[in-house]
């Protein structure tokens, strides 16, 4: 999605560098390094709601929505 978004524009974009794999292989893109930039990417966790939860799952959930999360 983001590739099709980008693709032919002149503009940039803020992108997960594990997504161009391929692009920044072939060269057709570039990353450029900002030592200032700090930027949070918001998750969202998709699970259905009558199926098993073990334990580890249960207390991922449990770290991922507690209202202390800082990173």
């Amino acid at each position: 999605m983001h590739r099709r978004f980008h693709k032919g524009s002149e503009t940039l974009a803020l992108i997960a560098a594990s997504s161009i794999t391929e692009e920044l292989r072939l060269g057709t893109v570039r990353i450029l390094p900002i030592s200032t930039l700090q930027t949070h990417a918001p998750i969202m966790v998709v699970y259905r709601r009558q199926a098993y939860l073990t334990r580890a799952v249960r207390l991922l959930l449990a770290m991922l929505t507690a209202q202390d999360n800082v990173i």
